[in-house]
């Protein structure tokens, strides 16, 4: 590139470089976590919260309005429920793979709206922190049961919508359209869970102070007011109870108390007394704001403040909700919301810097003990979400689960239920598994599979159960492989009956060496065309994954073996949606776009130090 040419480009790559680079990192962090440790199967409150009340309704045609705005323990999920249905009736397949994609996507957009929002009060001299936080924020892994687990899209929404409400309404002038999207905002975020009302209870708290310190109208605050207000009683109106939950309470004040500082010191939450230091930035900046008229360092301090309030108050509420006796664990899916209260707090921070007009070694050691908190911060969160993932179960720890469901599906067989299950109730999953309308929407990795019968077949190669002793497989799984009397010596063909998939891919699972003078393929009747089968995706250590398109409505396997030294066999094949076919493509690239992010981010920084010297040449010139 030219030097005239990369003096253009740096100012453009300013413009866009950093927003694609937020994106790709978050996203790509969060499917890369997913390729590591995600699974299709659902889990725990999926299998009624979805298949049961949501799903089997839905197909039944006895889905009713009311039924998206009951409650799910004591929440009011009608966004994910919305969300959820959409997925099942895009791909025709329940799968959870596909709704932890979608959520990692979705987590990338949540990034965007916070930074534009609060570039938009802060200002665009806060652009560099406010990326560099909100990225760090949805990347690390500490809330990784958010990530991993599709029904949590709630947490995701209520943030979103959360953040969108504080902004507009408490912002922008009533009737303008930032404040309508405020409105929308507060109304969304109550569909999400049950602490949605907290966001109109906070624009009321910051209304209040500005009206007592005389700083806004009453006529301004009017509209604002009376809606936010409407919007809390409605939301404590609608607040429900669940019984099993009430033994999960805050046992005492103290035991409240306790959970409660230990939220707010995150990432150090087994140290509650670092709520001190932890929330020390914001606690100033509060204090700034009571003492500063003038409008931009106001408002600036006023969004930091609101947001605070907003964590805060989220904190207090689960530490009610789920305190105990106090000694609990800070569960990961609350941390996506605790992380925001340090990136409030890193942003306080550098407000207190900018602003505050210190000199000489007054200055320096602001900037001092700021890049400590910052650096303690930071490391604190990469620390905690590395020792989540090292310290909780892997994607081996899901294999038992999904071989006991296969096992199950296949036989119906209750001995399969005794081990590692997905829900903590072995009856109520055989119920819901025996169920015809839930069947037919299992994900891949538990679907019953297709039925292959032979139609043809040369050399008496392939025959049910062709595979050597080496390779373990479950009765219950049917395989046709080329290792047969001959062992691998024997050669020849075999050409299945004619079937057809409700779903347009189909998942294969190969052992042996598919390769060289072996081909296995599926050919359209209509068509005549074919698709072989490659294997790429590794399943576990023997039985390696391969997903091919359908070449038509009816279709044929042919499998060719012409090695003398060689053998392979393959299991029945299982049905894959389009969209759950796309999303195993996203996630095996998540590593790929991650790696990506961080190569636009040297481009960013490498921009932001062209910048200036491109301003200075442009001056003299």
């Amino acid at each position: 590139m030219r030097t005239s040419e990369l003096k253009q480009f740096a100012p453009r790559a300013l413009g866009w470089v950093p927003w694609v680079t937020l994106f790709a990192i978050i996203v790509g962090a969060r499917l890369w976590l997913i390729s590591g440790y995600g699974s299709a199967l659902p889990l725990h409150d999926q299998w009624d919260g979805e298949a049961a009340r949501l799903f089997k309704p839905w197909l039944e045609n006895s889905l009713r309005w009311s039924d998206l705005f009951a409650a799910h323990n004591e929440h009011r999920i009608v966004l994910s429920r919305l969300l959820a249905l959409g997925l099942l009736q895009a791909n025709g397949q329940w799968d959870g793979l596909l709704e932890m994609t979608v959520n990692a996507v979705l987590c990338g957009f949540i990034g965007l709206g916070v930074a534009a929002c609060l570039l938009r009060i802060l200002g665009s001299e806060y652009r560099v922190p406010v990326l560099a936080a909100v990225t760090v924020w949805l990347a690390l892994p500490y809330a990784h049961e958010n990530t991993l687990w599709g029904f949590q899209s709630a947490f995701y929404f209520l943030l979103f919508f959360s953040f969108l409400a504080i902004w507009g309404l408490g912002f922008f002038p009533a009737y303008s359209r930032n404040w309508w999207l405020g409105v929308i905002g507060a109304v969304l975020a109550c569909l999400s869970m049950a602490s949605g009302f907290f966001a109109a209870g906070v624009v009321l708290v910051l209304e209040a102070i500005r009206l007592l310190s005389r700083r806004r109208r009453f006529s301004e605050a009017a509209p604002t007011c009376v809606f936010c207000l409407t919007v809390v009683l409605l939301g404590l109106c609608f607040q429900v109870t669940h019984p099993p939950h009430e033994a999960l309470k805050a046992a005492s004040a103290g035991a409240w108390l306790k959970v409660f500082a230990r939220s707010l010191a995150w990432p150090y939450c087994a140290l509650p007394i670092l709520i001190v230091v932890m929330y020390l930035p914001w606690a100033l900046c509060t204090f700034l704001m009571a003492r500063t008229s003038e409008p931009l360092s106001r408002s600036r301090t006023e969004i930091l403040f609101a947001m605070g309030v907003w964590v805060i108050a989220q904190a207090a509420a689960t530490a009610y909700g789920r305190g105990e006796d106090g000694n609990i664990a800070i569960a990961s899916r609350y941390m996506d919301i605790l992380g925001l209260g340090a990136v409030l707090n890193a942003l306080c921070v550098v407000a207190l810097v900018r602003s505050i007009p210190w000199k000489g070694k007054r200055r320096a050691t602001a900037l001092v003990f700021g890049a400590i908190w910052i650096a303690g911060s930071l490391g604190g969160a990469a620390g905690l979400g590395f020792q989540k993932l090292s310290s909780g179960p892997g994607k081996e720890a899901l294999l038992p689960m999904e071989e006991n469901v296969r096992g199950y599906v296949a036989t119906r067989d209750r001995k399969y239920l005794t081990g590692d299950l997905p829900y903590p109730h072995a009856n109520r999953l055989a119920e819901l598994l025996d169920d015809p309308t839930i069947r037919e929407i299992l994900p891949t990795i538990v679907r019953p599979p297709l039925s292959i019968k032979i139609r043809h077949e040369t050399g008496g190669a392939f025959v049910a159960n062709g595979y050597s002793a080496e390779i373990t497989n479950p009765p219950y799984e049917k395989t046709w492989g080329s290792y047969s009397q001959l062992g691998p010596k024997a050669r020849g063909s075999m050409e299945s009956e004619s079937f057809r998939s409700k779903l347009p891919y189909l998942q294969f699972e190969v052992a042996g060496s598919l390769h060289g003078a072996m081909s296995l393929s599926l050919r359209g009747d209509e068509t005549g065309k074919e698709a072989a089968i490659k294997l790429k995706a590794k399943l576990n250590e023997i039985w390696r994954s391969a997903i091919v398109p359908l070449p038509g409505r009816n279709v044929r396997i042919i499998a060719h073996d012409d090695s003398a030294e060689h053998w392979f066999v393959f299991r029945e094949p299982r049905e894959l949606g389009r969209l759950g076919y796309y999303a195993q493509r996203t996630v095996s690239n998540g590593k790929n776009l991650f790696i990506f992010g961080l190569v636009l981010f040297a481009i960013a920084t490498a921009g932001e130090l062209l910048t200036p010297i491109y301003k200075i040449e442009k001056q003299h010139s």
